[in-house]
């Protein structure tokens, strides 16, 4: 029986960015759906409390708020609140690297919530190796 792929979702209002981003993940062998914002996602639009999903969405989750960095922790603070399937660990917000303190603020609160972060252009060199820990976080919880 062949293995379910690995479901990436990437919102990213770049379209380069995300082209980019979708490619990466579908050269892994993932099943890539990119899309320019998170509107898809009840908790983001506020349509719901709690998550309806009796499974996640997806394995994987990019997203990409552009300068607002804020606005992707706080959508994934809220799907946490909401009580989203997908795991935290493999959530990873791709933001321009601010100067001075609000690097540290941000850092700070990516490890807060448990996702990873991602500074563009210098760290996003680090995503096949992040998507690697989450593909083997994925294993494991499949054997286990």
């Amino acid at each position: 029986m062949k293995p379910t792929p690995i479901k990436t979702a990437i919102i990213c209002s770049d379209p380069n960015l995300r082209n980019h981003l979708a490619e990466l993940a579908r050269h892994r062998g993932h099943q890539v759906i990119a899309l320019p914002s998170a509107d898809l996602c009840p908790i983001h639009r506020r349509l719901q409390d709690c998550c309806s999903q009796s499974a996640p969405c997806c394995d994987i989750l990019i997203v990409d708020f552009d300068r607002l960095w804020d606005q992707g922790f706080d959508f994934l603070q809220a799907q946490m609140s909401a009580g989203c399937r997908a795991s935290i660990a493999n959530k990873g917000c791709i933001t321009i690297k601010p100067p001075g303190r609000a690097a540290e603020l941000i850092t700070a609160r990516a490890r807060e919530l448990g996702c990873a972060v991602f500074s563009k252009p210098d760290s996003l060199a680090e995503l096949p190796a992040w998507l690697e820990e989450c593909e083997q976080r994925l294993n494991e919880e499949m054997v286990g």
